[in-house]
């Protein structure tokens, strides 16, 4: 349905320039030339200062904030296609509000991708402006102007490659400056996909080919393939299962017998129940009764946010849950909605594509960053034409212009990694929740162990919990202050060796957690005290004995591993426990073991595969690493945690709610392939680790909540913010005028928000750039935000204050 034009003097624009204040569009008087044309999601020119640039239109307006003699015109319609939703536009609206982002900025990534590349411009001289003399001084100068006066319109590609782009960009702004200069922009039409990324369909079997295809047993290895898959391939899967190249299958499409396709249209394949897994459980059916009490809610009681809440061994890698999971899709689709799944990370989100696949073939569609081009805009096509499809993404993925959205799932709703960490800093569990009230349809929230805040949501009536498991990891605690060590490290005790002796001895495998890289975390001088510190941040150097160097692990600055201090000469000494301490540790413990480590050191080195498949196939004893290696349940013998202080005592609100979360994790993982837990500590009074010694989960809930009262999240609204310099007193001095500015602001407006601060960040010093923060909390404290001044990074709702 054509989108009905705007009837109002005015529009309000999202434009697309640096360092626009947060939730802030602009009017301009829509043309009587064009107001057939501009509509809400249309992109548009706009003169914007001394420059004409691009926005997008997301509403009309009655009104405008400024007088009308200072109003100016909308001078051009790029293109009629429209880019956005409205629910898109009203989402953006509301995320930029929330969160204090630039509207573009939130728009951006919902756009169809590569339509920036597509977006081609051209420029012509005004005849009527009479130019000054020294309007082009040099000689690529006057190329440029020449080009302009000897041909009219000139597209910029061209000006670029006469000019250069430095040129370019200067004279460009100069006659823009001068008003001397008129500008029209065009959407082109998108490249096709390169032809592996197309789609083939066979329009004749081989039998009625056979005249065509005599001598030619390339090509009729092709057919023959298509026609066996009866349908729509891939071509590079074609390409793959037949060992040809693409040159027969191009023949084939000039004689008639084949054609290519962009897209694969998906064909309406029936949704059918009995074809799903099974549940397993009482308890999984009894969630499953649960999900559907939720699914078949009248649509007007959705619109408070209704959430079903599963406390469950989900986590990616859990295929016992996917169960519920295809059940819960299988509903939706076979009502004709769209289901949007959201996983933490590319590996979670990949293995529950290709589960899907054998129950949903042709309507799965994967979205995350490092998709290839082509494959996103497919996916976002799709999409937005409403096709009854499942997609499964990370957090992007709730951007996507959705049309009758039945469903929304979210794996493992507890990790950060929700949370984007760049401008727009949106958390997509609370933006996922908004798409849901547009389309009043359910949010089904999954997690092993669910965060302190959406859990206050159960308790606050506005989210439904059910459980899909009846089953409480506990563990065998080592307290770490009164046993016996071995070792010259001292970070293995008795009972952990024993334990991984008669694991071994009874053939089972060993997966021993240190959730920390590296082999030492500082070299310290025992004389004077120095740490060898990054040049670019203030943290320490971490030693990485397989690489020789020391590592920052904020920047990735490299440095040779130093043996004496560089202020007093006197012989280094490493402390600190990382995963490749442990590793050597456990090597030197038990020298006839086969041994591996998988940490971000190895996996982005590529040194290896992953090492599950050796472990199922009984080639690995040990398996040594940081949180990698639970991604999946392995069928071991024991479990342990080296060290659950590692990340216990860190200067943030939820250091304990981040131990707690990964302790339950390596539970329930134990608790699924049968086997011991240790955890080693030296604070086994520690709130998650008697928790989890207790089986009580609600009681470190309440526990959480009753600490934080009147702090911290749940119970106040809170916010950081940052501010970064190259010179440490200019930081200094920025974040003390914001407080003094702010505190006046407080106490004019008796606004119940409490600053903290200003103070140096942890660390102090990242990349170069010296950081203070603030942090703001209380209720309402958006009517504070809004006065930040620009060049603050703000961070609403932040998963960590370090």
């Amino acid at each position: 349905m054509k989108p009905t034009p705007l009837d109002t003097p005015y529009a309000e624009i999202a434009v697309d320039v640096l360092n626009v204040p947060a939730d802030k569009t602009y009017h301009y008087a829509i043309p009587d030339h064009l107001r057939d044309r501009v509509t809400p999601g249309v992109m548009v020119l706009v003169g914007f200062g001394e420059r004409i640039i691009e926005g997008l239109v997301v509403a009309g307006a009655e009104e405008s904030p400024v007088p009308v003699e200072d109003v100016r015109e909308i001078m051009d319609v790029v293109a009629d296609s429209v880019l956005l939703t409205q629910t898109q536009i009203t989402l953006s609206r509301k995320i930029a509000r929330y969160y204090l982002a630039s509207p573009m900025k939130v728009i951006a990534p919902m756009l169809p991708p590569g339509l920036r590349e597509r977006v081609k411009h051209w420029s012509r001289l005004d005849p009527l402006v009479e130019l000054p003399e020294d309007a082009a001084t040099t000689r690529n100068e006057r190329l440029f102007l020449e080009t302009l006066q000897n041909e009219g319109e000139v597209s910029h590609e061209r000006l670029q490659h006469l000019a250069g782009p430095t040129v370019f960009q200067r004279m460009q702004r100069k006659l823009e400056r001068l008003g001397a200069v008129h500008l029209r922009a065009a959407l082109q039409p998108h490249k096709p996909p390169p032809l592996s990324d197309q789609w083939v369909e066979s329009l004749s079997s081989t039998k009625e080919a056979e005249p065509l295809l005599r001598g030619t047993r390339s090509q009729r290895k092709l057919l023959r393939a298509l026609e066996s898959h009866g349908k729509g391939v891939l071509v590079r899967d074609l390409l793959e299962k037949t060992g040809t190249t693409a040159l027969p299958l191009k023949t084939l499409e000039e004689k008639g017998l084949v054609r290519f396709i962009e897209s694969h249209r998906t064909r309406t394949a029936e949704v059918r129940l009995r074809d799903l897994p099974p549940l397993e459980s009482p308890e999984q059916e009894h969630a499953w009764q649960a999900i559907l009490e939720c699914l078949s809610s009248p649509k007007t009681a959705l619109h408070g946010r209704s959430l079903v809440l599963m406390d469950s061994l989900s986590t990616g890698g859990n295929t016992s849950l996917w169960a519920l999971y295809a059940h819960a899709v299988a509903q939706a689709l076979a009502s004709g909605s769209q289901v949007l799944l959201l996983a933490p990370n590319n590996y979670v989100m990949q293995r529950i594509a290709q589960s899907f696949e054998q129950f949903f073939p042709e309507r799965v569609l994967s979205w995350h960053g490092t998709l290839r081009a082509s494959r996103r805009r497919s996916t976002w096509e799709r999409v937005q034409r409403g096709e009854p499809v499942v997609v499964v993404g990370t957090r992007s993925a709730v951007l996507l212009p959705f049309q009758t959205l039945g469903l929304i799932l979210v794996d493992s709703e507890h990790d950060d990694a929700y949370k984007n960490q760049e401008n727009p800093r949106f958390h997509a569990v609370t933006v996922a929740g908004w798409l849901a009230e547009s389309f009043a349809t359910p949010t089904l929230l999954f997690s092993h162990t669910p965060r302190v805040t959406t859990y206050a949501e159960v308790e606050s009536g506005r989210a439904q919990f059910t459980r899909a498991t009846d089953v409480t990891p506990t563990a065998t605690i080592i307290d770490m202050r009164t046993v016996r060590h071995v070792g010259p490290r001292q970070i293995i005790s008795r009972d952990l060796r024993d334990a991984i002796a008669r694991a071994l001895e009874a053939h089972r495998p060993v997966v021993l957690l240190q959730n920390r890289r590296g082999a030492a975390t500082h070299a310290l001088c025992p004389k004077c005290g120095h740490v060898v510190e990054c040049l670019n941040c203030s943290v320490p150097l971490v030693q990485h004995r397989a690489s020789g160097l020391m590592r920052c692990h904020r920047c990735g600055a490299e440095a040779p591993i130093p043996t004496h201090c560089p202020q007093c000469e006197t012989q280094l000494r490493f402390r600190g426990i990382g995963s490749q301490t442990v590793e050597i540790e456990i090597q030197r413990l038990f020298p006839a073991a086969r041994i591996a480590r998988w940490d971000r050191d190895v996996i982005e080195a590529q040194e290896e595969e992953s090492p599950y498949t050796a472990l199922r196939e009984g080639k690995l004893d040990i398996l040594i690493g940081t949180a990698a290696v639970l991604a999946e349940p392995l069928p071991v013998g024991l479990y342990a945690v080296v060290s659950a202080d590692t990340a216990l005592h860190l200067p943030d609100f939820r250091a304990a709610e981040r131990t707690y979360q990964l302790l339950r994790r390596i539970g329930f993982l134990a608790v699924a392939a049968q086997a011991e837990m240790l955890i080693q500590t030296y604070t086994p009074d520690s709130l998650p680790v008697r928790a989890l010694k207790l089986g009580r989960y609600l009681w470190f809930y309440r526990k959480s909540m009753a600490e934080r009262a009147g702090a911290f999240p749940p119970s106040v609204e809170m916010a950081v913010l940052l501010y970064q310099d190259r010179k440490p007193e200019r930081a200094a001095e920025s974040a003390v005028a914001l407080v003094q500015c702010l505190q006046q602001i407080i106490a004019r407006d008796r606004l119940a928000v409490e600053l903290l601060g200003p103070a140096p960040a942890f660390p102090e010093r990242v990349r170069g750039l010296y950081r203070w923060h603030v942090l703001v909390r209380g209720r309402g404290i958006h009517d504070l935000l809004v006065h930040v001044p620009p060049g603050w990074i703000i961070d609403v709702d932040p998963v960590s204050v370090l």
